[in-house]
């Protein structure tokens, strides 16, 4: 399942007239496609990273790094 943070970044790939490919939108945020790969597949950006992600994406900084934090306190819970 993805994370909130994967979440706004797909909206705003979603958002787009023409979506970028991962390519793209890796550039933009000044990530390897591998980097930005690993992010779609459940590892959490670094801290360094949020910046990009809030200027390419369009998002509050604030809204970001809640995303990534709601993230972190759901990898923190127990598997039921």
């Amino acid at each position: 399942m993805p994370g909130q943070l994967w979440l706004l970044i797909q909206a705003h790939i979603d958002a787009q007239p023409s979506p970028p490919s991962d390519c793209e939108v890796a550039r933009q945020m000044g990530v390897h496609t591998s980097v930005f790969s690993r992010w779609r597949h459940g590892q959490s950006p670094h801290l360094k990273h949020m910046p990009a992600i809030a200027r390419v994406t369009g998002q509050p900084l604030e809204t970001v790094a809640m995303a990534a934090i709601a993230d972190a306190a759901e990898k923190d819970q127990p598997r039921r």
